[in-house]
């Protein structure tokens, strides 16, 4: 190998390793956060250019800011929790007579 990567001690390889595997992580939750057709193609995914420049519009920041200085994930990741607070909520338990099974029972 070359000398630089000779030089490289031991534990530095280890950091290595841990920030490839963290990027491994995110590039996971990438795939899981978005749709893999461009909306050309028939998806629900808008090109980087259009999810960037709409998300720098909410955010009253610049899209050149978004792309340099966010994480790809934390911006996706920011836009999925925002849309699941905004979501209306299912009811998901039954009234309190359909709990308890005894409607007009005992009386």
């Amino acid at each position: 190998p070359p000398e630089a990567i000779r030089a490289i001690a031991p534990w530095d390889v280890v950091k290595l390793l841990r920030g490839h595997n963290e990027h491994l992580g995110r590039t996971a939750c990438l795939a899981a956060l978005i749709d893999e057709k461009r909306q050309e193609e028939g998806g629900q995914r808008p090109s980087w250019s259009m999810f960037l420049g709409s998300l720098a519009m909410e955010m009253g920041e610049s899209p050149e800011h978004l792309a340099r200085d966010r994480s790809l994930v934390g911006l996706l990741a920011a836009v999925r929790l925002r849309n699941a607070a905004q979501a209306p909520r299912e009811k998901t338990e039954p009234d309190a007579s359909a709990r308890s099974g005894r409607q007009g029972v005992g009386r």
